[in-house]
């Protein structure tokens, strides 16, 4: 789950339904490695979710951290502990129903608690990532941003 304030009012992810025989799973954070135009790698951390006052307003908030371009989902274990300033390098993707919904870059600052994955592990769980989450943007402030998720192999896609 990660929940935090968008100007003041409470956003939260959506609860994870694993699929059925007709019905593909949905999870509420996917995690991805993007190479843009001008050949630099991001880490993309993308939370699907709703402000609690409007509830079947979904939308997103997506994060992207510039990483080596070699980097392995595996090397998400370095994140741990790390505290990594949100600057001009490091932007969000957001679309949360009633505000601006653009890129932005912003100014603010993660925080890993734990993170790890493991590629060769078997069962339905590889990892986790928790931490803290604060960012101010041009059109919107995020507040008291915390993240905490099991890892399955279907969120990480790279």
């Amino acid at each position: 789950i990660f929940t935090c304030d968008v100007n003041g009012l409470p956003w939260r992810t959506v609860n994870r339904v694993t699929g059925g025989l007709f019905t593909p799973s949905l999870s509420e954070l996917l995690v991805s490695k993007q190479i843009d135009s001008s050949s630099q790698t991001s880490l993309v951390v993308q939370w699907s979710g709703f402000l609690v006052q409007q509830p079947l307003d979904f939308g997103t908030i997506t994060l992207y951290l510039k990483v080596p371009r070699n980097f392995t989902k595996d090397e998400i274990s370095s994140l741990q502990g790390q505290r990594i300033l949100l600057d001009t390098s490091t932007y969000f993707v957001t679309y949360i129903n009633g505000y601006n919904s653009n890129s932005r870059r912003g100014s603010g600052s993660i925080y890993f608690n734990k993170a790890s994955y493991d590629s060769s592990a078997a069962g339905t769980y590889s990892g986790e990532l928790s931490g803290l989450l604060e960012v101010d943007l041009i059109d919107f402030t995020i507040t008291n941003g915390r993240f905490d998720h099991q890892l399955s192999g279907w969120q990480v896609l790279f």
